[in-house]
C-alpha cells in the first residue's frame, strides 16, 4: 500500500473573502493618498513677498541694539532662512498687574526692559491657510523663534502683510 502525505484542501469562506477585499481596499486607498499631487508636492503653490511682524516683550534694554536693519533672519524652529529685517522699533515695557486693594488692573513701567517690534520681509509660499516661509508657517498669534548674527529671541507674530510677487 502506498500511503503518502495527504494534500490539504484549500477552501475559502465568506469571512476570508471579506478580509481580502478590505485589505485590497486599504492598500488602494494608501496608494491613492501617497500619489496625490496635492498632498505630496506643494510645487503648484504661489510664491509671494510678505512682511511679518514679531513682537518680543520683555527684552533687556541692552539687547535692543543687537538687531539691525538688513540682518538675515534664521528661523530657529526649522533652521532655515526666515527673511531679512526691514525695521526695528522699541518702546517701554509695561507690566500689567492687579491692585490688591481695589482689584483693578494696573500698568507699571518696568525699568531696564523694552518691547521690541521687528518687521521681517521674506519670500513665502501661499498655502490654503496662510503663508509658509521655508517650511515655517507664519501665523498671527503664534511664537516665532529667530536668530540674527548678534541676537536670538522668541516673540509673537502680530501681523502679516502680502506685498505681491
Amino acid at each position: 500500500m502506498n500511503v503518502g502525505p495527504k494534500k490539504k484542501k484549500i477552501s475559502f469562506n465568506l469571512i476570508d473573502v471579506a478580509l481580502i477585499v478590505i485589505a485590497l481596499t486599504a492598500i488602494a486607498v494608501l496608494i491613492f493618498v501617497f500619489n496625490s499631487k496635492d498632498i505630496v508636492s506643494p510645487s503648484g503653490k504661489e510664491n509671494v513677498k510678505i512682511e511679518y511682524t514679531v513682537t518680543l516683550s520683555p527684552v533687556r534694554e541692552e539687547y535692543i541694539n543687537l538687531v539691525k536693519v538688513g540682518d538675515k533672519v534664521v528661523n530657529t524652529a526649522v533652521m532655515e532662512n526666515g527673511g531679512e529685517v526691514v525695521s526695528i522699533t522699541n518702546s517701554d515695557y509695561y507690566h500689567v498687574g492687579i491692585n490688591s486693594e481695589t482689584g483693578e488692573s494696573v500698568s507699571t513701567r518696568y525699568p531696564g526692559m523694552k518691547t521690541m517690534v521687528v518687521k521681517i520681509r521674506a519670500t513665502a509660499t501661499k498655502t490654503d491657510y496662510g503663508y509658509s516661509v521655508n517650511g515655517f508657517d507664519v501665523v498671527i498669534g503664534e511664537d516665532v523663534s529667530f536668530r540674527v548674527p548678534d541676537f536670538t529671541g522668541t516673540g509673537k507674530c502680530t501681523s502679516v502683510t502680502e506685498l505681491g510677487k
